[in-house]
């Protein structure tokens, strides 16, 4: 895999992990760390043998968001804009990765930490872990699609706790909102990621991508759009070598063994 300056990449079988690796500044995004990033992202369906992708922190924390020593040396609204229009562009390429993608949430997830995770399909999360867009503390506003992406997953009154009065949420309440999938001890996070991306890796592939497509495009369209796509979708998946492999290892009461195609 490529070798990076604020990210490691690693793969082991069908399982890809980006680290953040700046952990003496808790992974807190730099210009480069946004950029190699979504480079990063962008590569890994070039790769036929990723089948899932985790994202974790080294150290401490996930994310504490953006980098403050960045953050404060731009003055101009415009260099502004153009910074936080990178910042969604790296999550924004996240959230359209085809492939399944795992938050091993170790720490801290705050403020473009917290925006990254809402980019991911699932988050597994530690015991300690904490979630919130604290922006409104040093006078600005989430500005990487906290302010979007919030209100989708979990409804206007929770984003208006987190982002207008500042409120931090616990793994546990956010689990019981529906944000993680589940919440373990901190030494178990990586573990159980990697449980749920092999179970990711096992299913068929082009049924995983045409269902994450179908899921997002589906909360932008009217019920009666969304269900004709839908059925067009899955129609599309009636000629694969998954769906007969599938079909056929039902029949014979076996484990079945998809390929992708």
């Amino acid at each position: 895999m490529k070798q990076y300056n604020s990210i490691l990449v690693e793969k082991d079988g069908p399982i890809a992990t980006i680290y953040l690796n700046r952990p003496e500044q808790l992974n807190a995004f730099s210009s480069r760390m946004i950029d190699e990033i979504e480079e990063a992202v962008t590569c890994m369906p070039d790769d036929p043998e990723i089948r899932a992708v985790i994202f974790t922190g080294k150290g401490k924390a996930f994310c504490a968001g953006v980098d403050l020593r960045d953050a404060s040396s731009i003055e101009k609204p415009i260099d502004s804009y153009r910074f936080l229009s990178r910042l969604q562009r790296m999550c924004n390429a996240v959230a359209n990765l085809e492939l399944p993608t795992i938050g091993a949430v170790n720490g801290l997830a705050l403020g473009g930490g917290f925006e990254l995770s809402l980019a991911l399909d699932f988050l597994v999360a530690s015991e300690n872990a904490i979630f919130g867009v604290p922006e409104i503390k040093v006078g600005v506003l989430p500005g990487g699609g906290g302010m979007s992406r919030l209100p989708k997953k979990a409804g206007i009154p929770l984003a208006k706790r987190l982002v207008i009065l500042g409120e931090n949420l616990k793994a546990e309440e956010a689990r019981s909102l529906g944000l993680i999938y589940r919440v373990v001890k901190n030494e178990e996070i990586m573990d159980e990621a990697k449980k749920l991306a092999q179970a990711l890796a096992e299913k068929p592939q082009v049924c995983v991508r045409f269902a994450k497509k179908v899921l997002e495009k589906s909360e932008r369209m009217s019920v009666y759009d969304a269900m004709d796509y839908e059925a067009h979708a899955a129609a599309l998946l009636n000629d694969t070598e998954d769906k007969k492999e599938g079909m056929q290892a039902f029949l014979e009461k076996r484990k079945p063994v998809f390929k992708g195609r």
